[in-house]
């Protein structure tokens, strides 16, 4: 490889992730699909995904979802019907990010009350494979109802 074609290469990528800047990280890094296994909290995830898990659920027919997003704005501000999910496993569409699928702990102040999210709480979710990463900080799954859950491995 050249100069030339590394500096296009690169040019293609920083583009291509438009419009979720914060997300980019480069092919060798695998890409922002997979940003989140090298940075957390801050550096990732900020909650600016809200809007576009929005417009993913109205393209996907979904009315509401168990969330658990890292972030402090209610987002029934953005019009998203929710109910905040925590380590207990659950049925339906889940959203959930990054920073909390990587273990990440924090304090959920939105929904009725505030919910503590401890290191690995989301760890259940580990066995299934996400439908969509949306803005490349929240995942969503489909979780089937529990008579079909299959134990973690």
């Amino acid at each position: 490889w050249g100069t030339a074609d590394i500096l296009l290469v690169y040019a293609v990528s920083s583009v291509s992730v438009f419009p979720h800047y914060q997300a980019y990280f480069n092919m060798w890094a695998g890409g922002p699909g997979n940003g989140h296994r090298h940075l957390l909290d801050s550096n990732l995830d900020w909650g600016q995904d809200l809007k576009w898990l929005k417009k993913y659920m109205d393209e996907a027919g979904i009315e509401d979802v168990g969330l658990a997003y890292f972030g402090h704005v209610d987002p029934g501000i953005y019009g998203i019907r929710y109910h905040v999910v925590g380590e207990r496993p659950t049925s339906g569409d889940i959203a959930v990010s990054a920073n909390y699928l990587n273990g990440l702990p924090y304090l959920i102040t939105y929904g009725d009350r505030p919910t503590r999210i401890m290191p690995g709480a989301f760890r259940w979710l580990h066995q299934y494979k996400a439908k969509a990463n949306v803005g490349h900080s929240i995942l969503l799954y489909s979780i089937p109802p529990a008579e079909n859950w299959q134990p973690q491995q």
